[in-house]
């Protein structure tokens, strides 16, 4: 998991967090805050949404693909959260596949 991206900018706070909870929890101890926060980073950038539950799940190849926010490509969960990427539109040999990080209807500006 070192080549996933964690987006942890700045850990203070979810360090902090932490440190309550490992003194609350002694026995936690042979993992570091550090280690948690870093794998939280990186659960929290790479995993997909996998049902309407919000249940989420790391699949490491489909977590490499780029985004972009005209995407020729959508990663899709079957029953058995199997992902499947599914072309939206002709793909040309040699094109990069790409998906869209977030939902489109996210941040849409209402008046």
């Amino acid at each position: 998991m070192e080549s996933l991206e964690n987006h942890n900018k700045d850990n203070s706070s979810i360090l902090s967090y932490l440190g309550t909870i490992f003194q609350l929890y002694k026995d936690v101890r042979s993992i570091s805050a550090e280690d948690v926060a870093k794998v939280s980073g990186i659960l929290n950038a790479n995993s997909f949404r996998i049902d309407g539950s919000g249940s989420r799940a790391l699949f490491i190849m489909a977590s490499m693909i780029n985004h972009n926010c005209c995407p020729n490509a959508r990663v899709v969960f079957d029953n058995n959260n199997c992902v499947t990427l599914k072309a939206k539109r002709n793909i040309m040999a040699g094109e990069e596949l790409t998906i869209t990080y977030c939902c489109h209807l996210l941040g849409k500006f209402q008046s």
